[in-house]
């Protein structure tokens, strides 16, 4: 956890003094040692404590310069914080939470980012965590799937990772284009 997370914070913020952050990842003050810190290493998750108005478009589109799916997820003040470009930033939680609940926050993020990872899938959005988290809980099943969707959504790509975590990966998997029959 700690070498695949940045932490932008306040130095001077008494909501984050509260909270061991070298526990969750490496704590950074400025925005430019967040910069060298994503250019130096990988990176996957980079929290910001709200303080930081200065993360907009052009700052995350610059952070996601040398990993274009690292998530950028704000920390808050309050419970829930509206006035964020959900386009560029990934999500937000609320610092109140305490550091043990912040941990398992981060894990969960982790591990769905993961989850993308061994099932082939691309992307940052909660929705395709859901689906990697669905593949993880059927896949070991003997319960039947129906996949649908629009064509080219990955429909087949889905029923691959399925079928390659499943108990029957051994056996040959078979695509079919029901359209053509």
């Amino acid at each position: 956890m700690l070498t695949r997370t940045a932490i932008l914070i306040d130095a001077n913020s008494a909501d984050s003094q509260h909270i061991n952050w070298s526990r969750i990842g490496i704590v950074v003050t400025e925005l430019s040692q967040l910069y060298q810190l994503v250019k130096e290493r990988h990176i996957d998750l980079v929290l910001v404590e709200q303080s930081h108005t200065e993360i907009k478009r052009p700052i995350t589109t610059k952070i996601r310069r040398y990993n274009g799916l690292t998530e950028i997820w704000l920390m808050t003040r309050g419970d829930f914080y509206e006035n964020y470009d959900n386009e560029y930033i990934d999500g937000s939680f609320p610092l109140g939470l305490g550091e043990e609940k912040i941990i398992d926050k981060v894990k969960h993020i982790l591990h769905g980012k993961d989850l993308l990872e061994e099932y082939g899938l691309v992307g940052r959005s909660g929705r395709m965590k859901v689906l990697a988290e669905t593949i993880e809980r059927v896949a070991p099943t003997e319960v039947p799937v129906l996949i649908v969707g629009p064509s080219g959504s990955g429909k087949e790509l889905i029923a691959r990772a399925i079928h390659t975590h499943s108990k029957r990966s051994q056996k040959p998997y078979i695509a079919l284009n029901c359209g053509a029959l």
